[in-house]
């Protein structure tokens, strides 16, 4: 069983994305892997880098795991979210590609609602 701040990837998120959509769940009865990166984030890029650092739910609020301190990130997308949006994808679009995901995620976060991936709306 995980711990609190076990890191399970590291690196670009396109290289993460892909990982993520081959995995089967991010999350536990005992907590979730979010992504953390840089605080400033506002869109997600293929090359950017970051992480997924797993969180219990127990922590304070102001807790972020060693590795992400280090590096002064934050959490910025929980994992349960980054697994609807890819899975939404799917379902549309079986064949998706990192940046049709990376897309996706973004238009979820500015929006809060799936990207509609049909007649090639990305």
């Amino acid at each position: 069983m995980p711990e609190s701040g076990d890191v399970l990837i590291t690196g670009k998120l396109g290289e993460i994305l892909d990982q993520i959509a081959q995995m089967k769940e991010l999350h536990t009865r005992d907590g979730s892997y979010d992504l953390f990166g840089p605080h400033d984030t506002f869109t997600f890029e293929r090359t950017m880098e970051c992480a997924l650092i797993f969180t219990s739910g127990y922590e304070e609020l102001d807790w972020l795991p060693e590795y992400a301190r280090e590096r002064d990130w934050a959490d910025i997308c929980m994992g349960e979210i980054i697994e609807q949006v890819i899975d939404n994808a799917k379902e549309q679009k079986p064949d998706v590609t990192v940046d049709e995901l990376i897309a996706c995620l973004n238009y979820y976060m500015d929006f809060d609602a799936f990207m509609d991936l049909s007649d090639g709306a990305t």
